[in-house]
């Protein structure tokens, strides 16, 4: 083991049958048989077979690649195409289950050798991890392999949780010659971590050898509930090299074959490696955004079509294996190409990273090529399907073995403890391709599943660009029997691309059909002839839904109480989206979230329902009242974090300060907006109600305090305004200017108050809202001047003053209104009297006794017998007739103090309520009428329930939404009616105008606003529908007709493109036609008056798809293409013409197709125009799909798009 070959070479050692035989125990509970071992070593995962998969001894003198001859007459395989040791990673290691890790820099046996390290003199030959991963409560189990003739007696390891920074020993579990197996236990999550193996003591007689792992070039690790990255063989590589071929030598080890029989085995340069330039490179959690959005094409998530790159391994350049007439660079682009083919019918974009067999890196074909353009070749692979756009990479593989026994097929899946979701998707594609294969009659290696993970170089670096990806090893072209099985034919080839195309398509979840397109829309025609309709439906990575007829929708739709958004292709989408310039977000099932919204450490609130200026859904910004508290949205992306984040801490609003909670306490939920007092460090601020921070004095309950320019209480003596004040250490005036004391002050528990010119108070003091009563002499209550609290007597009335700061009030605070003591209810007058009698309160009545209690029940007052209810109102009086509010069954009445049923209008209070004048089919006579009530001839509407509005039964005033209608209700007696009238016609709230439906008709019941257009009076408005800003607001008078007669001249065009600032781009239109902006704007009147359309329209429309001729987006400048036409988004760039007048003739014939009737009077040469359903535009208007009365008909998606036009180009062209 300790006799290493230069060049660049290592060795895969497979674990011994020793150290099986120690390992089974722990692993299966039973001895590892030696005989049919090969079912038992695929369930531990042992199993390492050393498949030569460097061509055959049949050619001699092969290139080893590295230009030299090898002696040994076996072509090393080139690893740029992906062979199985591609990544320097055995064939069939365990993989994800063990790692074997071989030292670095052992010394040479070869007399004389140099630039070697000195070797251990205990000779480590191996170190075995069983697993990478495990999870509590479970045993790691590790095994090391010294010397052949090694006699060890005692071992310990010392081991490292990275995480935590401890460090443990364990002592060997088992020693059997030169072998010792650690199995280190562990219980549960507290152990948690990422661990590497530090230092191994070994005691050989009587003496202790120490070997620190990382001198040896040992890396290992394993994670306890948590991932981490691990390579499943280390590395042995040389830094020097040997300018002659040296003899190769050979190392005997105990190996297991693939039958499973223990055989000494000659490892006689296995494999090159490659050289790893940026090895390890993986995911970073920056990208994390850009994974989730590509593995959620899947699910129907991401809004392109699925890109997939299939890698045919290895080229003319860089050979992979060749036996039994077969060449694998050849087999691999076949399969690949029959796989292409058969995903080729589901509207998928398949790329091969090569088409024939010539090499596909950018450095190309070379002589002689050295390892690191091997791996330059490799990385090259991966970085095309980046470039691409690939959703998934599939490399293709044959696997080789020295043995021709040899057989089956595995998949190996990329691997990233920084990526796991990306993982987690390569393995499930690998299962389902392994799957497919084994149908076809091919063994599965490794495990049940025949997959695995591997650092192959086109997984590592596939997965760093966040693409999951797998390699394929079809099966062993070392095998005869196998290859002629599989490989024999074409046709045997094209099964083989079709069992791994099923795969793809079954995890991918494929559906074969196609998109039909006519003048309403989209369709999706089913491989059976059959549409999808009135559903969801999954197709090729998105989902879809359909309506009644079979035509996919777009937009927000409401479907069972939740609302989805489709985009302009009809895909539904999640996560963050952002619709006509506002945010939405909607959960992986595509639902729109409304209320608080977590996203990593952010919090963020979407509204909960529809209000005419905010849609449900929308994410709000700015200040939101939720309940009781308060909280801060942040209104624009800023150094505090993303638009709409839930602000914490210090806010400053102008000159104003607010302080957020940081976290959830007494004070509210975190990001609540504080008031009060504030403790932050050792600095003490007061925020107003209005949460704002105060600056300058302050009287708080009867107390004088100062805050500093920072907020900052003050304390002690202090110079303000050239004056010497004394505070005392809680921030209380002790004295003033003068020296005098002034203000409350504390002495022992008494608080006392001194007059501005020091004289202490006494007697009643208001200070401040709250009234106080200081003892007017010393007494059994206190000395002269203290503050009383409890009940007082004064003359003949009671008066309680508040026993501690609390909702009542401050501490000794005049207490008023109700006041609960004991088991006994008082009510206490504005002045703080305690009312003894007879009392009314919000139309009830109440009698409190002579000590001043609440009375209940029935009592005798003053000869007389009343009843009154558990919460002390009066239900009946001395002749037993009801009076106030009294509830029979489920309705409600109003009785007046005579007894007597009140109907008809009802005031109490600020309250208005109406009570049934007769019985009618509104209930008894009166009754308290809820909802919608007609009465004089006009409409009003009482509250349902109690709200925010107010109480059930209360009349409405301001807006009000039923369903999804808006209505308005008099918020004051004006010209228009009385308070509480429903309104009709034209409404002007501030500056806005909104239209009330003013009857009956086709566009709804009486009262409703208006939305959308609407013809009144003989001219037609639009009103904003759902989308940005308020709802119902009219947004635009009148309509501009697309065709007639143009009313701007050349010149009016070009003012309008040079007040824009923009250059015109001479030097590409020039090709096309158009060297200058004057000639442009010629050709554009030229074409539209011999349609009959409007030069501004087209000349308008242009500049507003071009970004006046700039434009930047999919479609390009040499496409003379300046309206858009077939660019849908997503990289789609759309029609392209000859010359910049062909462009534009397309766009007028395009708009000539929505805005008339009338044929062409030209050639079309519009591809377009057949699809578009004719004369459902005629007004520029109506060219937004939002705004056509036509819902879903028109030239854009985008809100507004018409107006826009109208509003920002053609208006303003006019009054140049």
């Amino acid at each position: 083991m300790s006799n290493w070959k230069k060049k660049n070479r290592f060795k895969k050692i497979v674990v011994s049958m020793v150290t099986a035989a120690l390992m089974a125990p722990m692993l299966l509970g039973q001895s590892v048989k030696a005989e049919g071992l090969n079912e038992e070593l695929d369930k531990t995962n042992i199993e390492q077979n050393i498949e030569n998969k460097n061509g055959t001894p049949e050619t001699n003198n092969t290139d080893n690649g590295n230009g030299a001859a090898e002696t040994n007459n076996t072509e090393n395989s080139d690893i740029a195409g992906g062979t199985p040791n591609e990544a320097g990673v055995p064939e069939n290691t365990p993989g994800a289950e063990a790692d074997i890790i071989e030292p670095q820099g052992e010394a040479d046996n070869t007399e004389g050798a140099s630039g070697r390290a000195a070797e251990p003199a205990l000779g480590l030959e191996y170190m075995y991890i069983c697993s990478p991963y495990i999870e509590t409560p479970d045993t790691q189990n590790v095994v090391f392999s010294f010397a052949e003739g090694s006699q060890i007696n005692s071992a310990r390891l010392s081991y490292t949780n990275t995480d935590t920074g401890v460090s443990e020993e364990a002592d060997a579990a088992k020693i059997e010659g030169n072998l010792a197996l650690f199995s280190i236990e562990f219980k549960d999550e507290t152990q948690k971590g990422v661990y590497t193996l530090d230092r191994i003591d070994v005691g050989m007689q009587e003496e202790i050898q120490q070997i620190t792992l990382a001198d040896q070039g040992i890396e290992g690790k394993f994670g306890v509930e948590k991932k981490c990255v691990t390579k499943p063989d280390e590395v042995i590589k040389e830094v020097e090299d040997n300018s002659e071929a040296e003899a190769s030598v050979e190392v005997n080890v105990t190996a297991l074959d693939e039958n499973g029989e223990a055989e000494e085995a000659e490892i006689i340069n296995e494999v090159i490696e490659e050289t790893l330039e940026g090895n390890g490179a993986e995911a970073s959690l920056a990208e994390e955004q850009e994974v989730i959005q590509k593995l959620e094409r899947k699910s129907g998530k991401a809004g392109k079509p699925i890109v997939i790159v299939l890698d045919p391994g290895h080229d003319n350049t860089h050979l992979g294996a060749a036996a039994n007439g077969y060449n694998e660079e050849k087999i691999t682009l076949k399969i690949a190409k029959y796989c292409k083919e058969a995903l080729s019918s589901y509207g998928v974009q398949v790329y091969l990273t090569r088409n024939g067999g010539e090499c596909p890196s950018a450095n190309g074909p070379v002589s002689g090529h050295t390892e690191s353009q091997n791996a330059v070749c490799l990385k090259n692979r991966a970085e095309y399907a980046k470039n691409v756009g690939a959703d998934i990479f599939v490399s293709f593989h044959l696997n080789s073995f020295t043995k021709p026994s040899a057989n089956g097929a595995e998949v190996y899946y990329a691997s990233s403890a920084s990526n796991l979701p990306a993982q987690n998707q390569s393995e499930e594609m690998a299962k389902k391709i392994a799957a497919e294969l084994g149908k076809l009659g091919l063994t599965l290696r490794n495990n049940q599943y025949g997959t695995n993970t591997s650092d192959f170089s086109v997984l590592r670096n596939s997965i760093a660009y966040n693409i999951p990806a797998v390699l394929i090893e079809h099966c062993f072209i070392s095998n005869p029997t196998e290859a002629d099985k599989y490989l024999g034919s074409d046709e045997k080839l094209k099964k083989l691309g079709y069992a791994d195309a099923k795969g793809i398509i079954e995890h991918l979840s494929l559906v074969k059909g196609q998109w039909k397109e006519d003048a309403i829309g989209f369709r999706f025609e089913l491989e059976d002839g059959t549409y999808p309709k009135d559903c969801w439906y999954f197709i090729n990575g998105a989902w879809y839904h359909f309506d009644s007829k079979g035509y996919r929708q777009t937009g927000l739709l409401e479907i069972d109480g939740n609302k989805y958004y489709l985009d302009s292709e009809g895909r539904r989408v999640s996560d963050w989206q952002n619709i006509d310039n506002q945010w939405y977000f909607f959960d992986a099932d595509g639902k729109m979230v409304t209320g608080w919204l977590k996203r990593g450490n952010n919090w963020y609130f979407l509204n909960t329902a529809d209000s005419p200026d905010r849609p449900k859904g929308v994410m709000l910004t700015g200040w939101l009242t939720d309940g009781n508290y308060k909280y801060y949205l942040n209104p624009e992306k800023n150094q505090y974090g993303a638009e709409g984040i839930m602000r914490t801490g210090w806010l400053q609003e102008g000159n104003q300060w607010h302080f957020l909670n940081t976290e959830g306490n007494t004070y509210g939920p975190k990001g609540s907006m504080r008031t009060g007092w504030l403790q932050r460090g050792s600095n003490r601020y007061y925020l107003n109600s209005d949460g704002i921070m105060i600056v300058g004095w302050l009287d708080l309950a009867g107390k004088k305090y100062y805050f500093n320019k920072d907020g900052h209480m003050v304390t002690g003596e202090q110079v303000i305004d050239g004056k010497k004040y004394t505070f005392s250490s809680d921030g209380i005036l002790i004295s003033g200017s003068d020296g005098k004391v002034t203000g409350w002050q504390k002495k022992g528990t008494d608080w006392y108050f001194y007059n501005e010119d020091g004289s202490m108070a006494t007697g009643w003091l208001k200070d401040g809202n709250n009234r106080y009563y200081l003892n007017p002499e010393k007494n059994q209550y206190g000395s002269k001047g203290a503050m009383r609290t409890g009940w007082l007597k004064d003359g003949d009335a009671w008066y309680f003053l508040n026993t501690a700061g609390d909702s009542y009030g401050p501490k000794g605070s005049v207490v008023t209104g109700w006041l609960q003591r004991g088991s006994n209810r008082y009510y206490l007058e504005s002045d703080g009297k305690m009312v003894v009698g007879w009392k009314e309160l919000a139309d009830k009545k109440y009698y409190f006794d002579k000590e001043g209690h609440m009375v209940t029940g029935e009592q005798v007052i003053d000869g007389k017998k009343y009843t009154f209810s558990s919460d002390g109102t009066l239900v009946s009086d001395s002749d037993g007739k009801l009076t106030g509010w009294q509830k029979e069954g489920t309705d409600w009445y109003f009785y007046n103090e005579d007894g007597s049923m009140a109907t008809g209008w009802l005031y109490r209070g600020s309250n208005t309520y109406y009570l049934n004048k007769t019985d009618n089919s509104n209930g008894a006579k009166g009754k308290m009428l809820t909802g919608w009530l007609k009465e004089g001839g006009k409409w009003y509407y009482f509250n349902t329930e109690k709200n925010s509005y107010g109480a059930e039964g209360v009349m409405r005033t301001g807006w009000l939404q039923r369903g999804s209608n808006w209505y308005f209700l008099n918020t004051e007696r004006n010209s228009y009616g009385d308070k509480g009238i429903m309104r009709t016609g034209w409404l002007e709230r501030g500056k806005n105008r909104y239209y009330l439906n003013p009857a009956q008709n086709e566009y709804g019941a009486e009262g409703i606003m208006a939305m959308g257009w609407r013809e009144i009076d003989g001219t037609m408005y639009y009103f904003n529908t759902r989308g940005r800003g308020t709802d119902g607001l009219l947004v635009n008078t009148g309509l501009t007709a697309i065709m007639g007669k143009s009313t701007v001249k050349v010149e009016q065009m070009i003012k309008l493109f040079g007040d824009s600032g923009r250059t015109y781009p001479s030097d590409a239109l020039k090709k096309g036609g158009a060297a200058s902006i004057k000639d442009f704007c010629q050709i554009v009147i030229e074409e539209a008056e011999i349609e009959g359309v409007k030069a501004e329209v087209v000349f308008a429309q242009a500049m507003m798809e071009t970004g006046y001729l700039q434009f930047g987006g999919d479609v390009l400048v040499s496409q003379f293409n300046f309206a858009g036409l077939g660019a849908t988004g997503n990289g789609v760039r759309g029609e392209a013409f000859k010359d910049v007048r062909t462009g534009i003739r397309a766009q007028v014939q395009h708009l000539k197709a929505y805005a008339s009737s009338e044929p062409l009077k030209q050639q079309c040469v519009d591809n377009r125009f057949l699809y578009v359903k004719r004369n459902v535009a005629p007004y520029v208007e109506w060219l937004g799909q939002k705004e056509n009365p036509q819902i879903g008909y028109g030239w854009a998606t985008g809100m507004s798009y018409g107006f826009n036009l109208k509003n920002l180009y053609i208006v303003p062209m006019y009054s140049l």
